[in-house]
C-alpha cells in the first residue's frame, strides 16, 4: 500500500529502530552485570537511561507572596477609596458647618482623573433602594466635596458619583474572573465611619447569588442588597460603611466591590462582593447613559426544596418555582406559566430561584437560552418533563 511511511508513537523508522537498539544495549548490559552479581545497580542504571532519554518536564513553580504583600496592595490601593457621606442638608457650604447628621455612610473608589467614583447604590439611596438621597459628601483629604449622582442601578446595587475634581488617583481594574477560593485579598473602607481601614482575607468562593432568600427574615430594615449575582464570597471583615469601597487582589488591583454580609445575624465570616468583571460594563454604561442595562426573562420564582418536592409528591426535590409572568415578557412569549418548576438554564442545573437569577443576570441581552422544566397537567395531576428556547429582553432599569 502506498502512502507516507509508518510511525510507531510519533516517532519515525529510524529512530524508532535506533531505540531498540539502545534498549538491547540495556539488556544484555542487565543480564552480564546480573552474571556478575551486580542486578541491583545495573538495574537503577537502565532505568536512569530510559528517563534521560526523555525530555524533561519542570515542575510548575508556585507563586509565593513576599511577607508584606499586603502592605504593598494597600499602599497601592488605599489612595483611590473614600469616605461616602449621604442624607438631608448634610453640609452648609458658606459656614463649613454640618446641618444635620448623615442618613447614610459608606465608602467609594475613585475610577477617573476627573472625579468619577463608584459606591452601591444602596448606600447614596433611601430605604426603599430606589430614592435617591438629597445630598452626597466625598471626603477628599481633609475637605468634603459634594458630588452628584451619576447613575444608579438597584439590579446590581452599584451606582456612580462624581466630583468637580481634576488629577484624582484612579484604581487600577483586575481581572476578578482569575481569583479562585482561597486567593488572598484585602478589603478597603470606612466601616462604621471610624476612618479608611483594611482587612485581610481569602476568597471563600466565587460565582455566589447572594439575596434575601437567604434571609429568614427578609424583611429586615438592615437588608441593604436585594441580591447579587454571580458574587465572590470572601471572610475578609467587611462591616457597615465597607459597602461601596475596594476589595483588592495581592497586586493591589480592583477585583471587587464588598456590598452585603450576614454579620448582623451572628454568622461571621460570610460577605459578599460584587466581582469586578461584571461592575466594570456596568459602571461605564452608568457613566455614558446614566443607567445600566441588564437582560430580563419576566418569571417571579421561589424555590423548590427537599421539604417540598417531598410533601407535595414533586418530580423533583430543586428548581426555581414561577409563580408570576410578567405579560409581555420573553417568559410569557416562551410559553413559560406558573407552576412550571425550571430545573436547567442553557445545560446547568438549577438548585434554587437565586441561580436562577443569578444564570439570568450573567448572560447577556438578545441570548436565547434554553430552559428545561417540569409542567404540571392540570387533568391527570402528572408532571412531563419539557424544554423551551427563551429569547432574553431587556430589563427597564433605573434613569
Amino acid at each position: 500500500m502506498g502512502g507516507a511511511p509508518a510511525r510507531t508513537l510519533g516517532r519515525s523508522p529510524r529512530r524508532w529502530a535506533d531505540d531498540r537498539g539502545a534498549l538491547s544495549a540495556q539488556l544484555l548490559s542487565l543480564v552480564a552485570a546480573a552474571l556478575s552479581g551486580g542486578l541491583v545497580a545495573a538495574l537503577g542504571a537502565g532505568f536512569l537511561v530510559a528517563a534521560l532519554d526523555k525530555d524533561p518536564v519542570p515542575p510548575p513553580v508556585p507563586e509565593v507572596l513576599p511577607a508584606d504583600w499586603a502592605r504593598t496592595a494597600t499602599e497601592i490601593a488605599a489612595p483611590s477609596v473614600v469616605t461616602i457621606i449621604s442624607g438631608k442638608e448634610l453640609w452648609d457650604p458658606e459656614t463649613a458647618y454640618a446641618t444635620s447628621a448623615p442618613t447614610q455612610g459608606g465608602s467609594g473608589v475613585i475610577v477617573s482623573e476627573d472625579g468619577y467614583i463608584v459606591t452601591n447604590n444602596h448606600v447614596v439611596t433611601e430605604n426603599d433602594l430606589t430614592t435617591p438621597v438629597d445630598e452626597v459628601l466625598v471626603k477628599l483629604g481633609a475637605e468634603y466635596v459634594t458630588a452628584r449622582i451619576v447613575g444608579r442601578d438597584k439590579s446590581s446595587d452599584i451606582a456612580v458619583i462624581k466630583v468637580d475634581r481634576d488629577g484624582l488617583d484612579p484604581i487600577e481594574f483586575g481581572a476578578s474572573g482569575d481569583l479562585k477560593p482561597g486567593d488572598p485579598v484585602i478589603a478597603i473602607g470606612d466601616p462604621h465611619g471610624v476612618g479608611l481601614s483594611v482587612s485581610q482575607g481569602i476568597v471563600s468562593a466565587t460565582g455566589r447569588t447572594f439575596g434575601t432568600e437567604m434571609i429568614e427574615w427578609d424583611d429586615s430594615p438592615y437588608l441593604s442588597v436585594d441580591s447579587l449575582a454571580s458574587a465572590l464570597q470572601v471572610d475578609a471583615l467587611i462591616n457597615h460603611g465597607n459597602s461601596g469601597g475596594a476589595l483588592v487582589n495581592s497586586k493591589g488591583q480592583y477585583v471587587g466591590i464588598p456590598s452585603a454580609g450576614l454579620g448582623d445575624w451572628g454568622w461571621q465570616g460570610l460577605n459578599f462582593c460584587i466581582p469586578s468583571d461584571l461592575a466594570k460594563g456596568i459602571i461605564e454604561d452608568l457613566i455614558e447613559f446614566g443607567r445600566a442595562f441588564h437582560p430580563y426573562l419576566g418569571a417571579w420564582c421561589s424555590t423548590i426544596d427537599i421539604a417540598e418536592g417531598d410533601y407535595y409528591e414533586l418530580p423533583t426535590d430543586h428548581g426555581a418555582l414561577v409563580e408570576e409572568v410578567d405579560p409581555g415578557s420573553p417568559a410569557e412569549a416562551a410559553g413559560l406559566i406558573p407552576t412550571d418548576i425550571i430545573v436547567s438554564y442553557d445545560g446547568e442545573p438549577i438548585m434554587t430561584q437565586l441561580e436562577l437569577v443569578g444564570a439570568v443576570r450573567t448572560s447577556e441581552i438578545g441570548d436565547t437560552v434554553t430552559i428545561e422544566f417540569w409542567r404540571l397537567d392540570f387533568d391527570d395531576y402528572e408532571h412531563e418533563l419539557m424544554e423551551v428556547d427563551v429569547t432574553l429582553g431587556e430589563e427597564v432599569g433605573i434613569r
